[in-house]
């Protein structure tokens, strides 16, 4: 059996090794990917899965990196940023086509250009399309799969689609797993007339400032790092722990919001997983409640499963 790298040159004319993979992520830290491929098509998307039959090896799907730590080390995966060419189609019956590496705010752009209500819910939310409904991602204006009828998604063995109600979404969870990737989705977004997009317009500018001033938006970061538990803020919890503004090196838990761990320069991956422990063993301590990470984590030992990021 020849080796991996060799097939994957022989196969992907653009595959390049040894790649850092901070400038791909919100909180501009993190290690390296054995490989990395960038691609518009899903056609090697689906080479790829056929490649793994023959070569067992593991893949990551990267969006656009806004809700992921890397660790500093080495990543031992293939990872693969899909960025598709014209990633909207608006089809008949209300329906909006929108392949997975589309950005939230580039689709929600286009959607209230196009007079289609029903995606406000990605409003203000980095990340990309594919990544927020396997995340079933939201914003103080709803979920983003509010609309969603269903995935078309890519595995190993086939292709198919998959509806909204298969995805068995619960608060930042699907279940989807880290060997399926999500080409599209399919929304069912009305069309409605130019006043009710400028309503949509003013309550997204709205939603949009009360964001600016509760986050902590002018560094880098990798977004909430832990799911509110039922009937609490996980920020307001990290604060009455008194975690408020503690440091390691360059890295810190926000001043301006708890549930953020920001990179004031040159921090490292390891010293936010470290503040990430550190939260959640000190709210336990102090109010006897588990938090529940949001963020993903691709190196570490307890690295989340899922494969789709934002």
């Amino acid at each position: 059996m020849r080796p991996l790298k060799e097939r994957l040159y022989e196969t992907f004319s653009d595959i390049k090794a040894d790649v850092s993979l901070a400038p791909y992520t919100s909180f501009k830290a993190g290690g390296r990917a054995l490989f990395f491929l960038e691609t518009g098509r899903e056609e090697d998307i689906i080479t790829l899965f056929k490649l793994q039959e023959e070569i067992p090896f593991t893949i990551g799907f990267l969006g656009k990196g806004t809700n992921l730590l890397i660790n500093d080390t080495v990543i031992n995966k293939v990872v693969v940023r899909y960025q598709p060419q014209d990633p909207v189609t608006f089809a008949d019956n209300n329906r909006v086509i929108i392949k997975s590496g589309c950005l939230l705010q580039e689709a929600l752009h286009l959607c209230l250009s196009n007079n289609r209500a029903g995606l406000e819910g990605a409003a203000g939310i980095p990340g990309t399309v594919g990544g927020a409904v396997c995340m079933n991602a939201s914003s103080g204006l709803g979920y983003v799969t509010s609309c969603l009828e269903g995935v078309n998604i890519i595995t190993g063995h086939d292709c198919g689609f998959r509806t909204k109600e298969e995805l068995a979404l619960t608060y930042r969870s699907s279940n989807i797993r880290p060997d399926e990737f999500i080409a599209s989705a399919v929304f069912e977004l009305p069309e409605v007339d130019d006043k009710a997009v400028s309503v949509i317009r003013q309550k997204i500018k709205k939603h949009l400032q009360q964001r600016r001033s509760r986050q902590p938006l002018s560094c880098p970061s990798f977004g909430s790092v832990f799911k509110n538990p039922p009937g609490h803020s996980a920020g307001e919890l990290i604060e009455k722990a008194g975690l408020k503004g503690v440091s390691l090196g360059d890295v810190q838990i926000a001043t301006r919001h708890a549930n953020f761990i920001i990179n004031k320069g040159r921090g490292q991956a390891r010293q936010a997983y470290e503040l990430i422990q550190l939260a959640a063993k000190k709210v336990w301590q102090h109010s006897g409640i588990r938090l529940q990470r949001e963020v993903v984590l691709w190196g570490f030992s307890d690295s989340d499963s899922k494969a789709m990021i934002l």
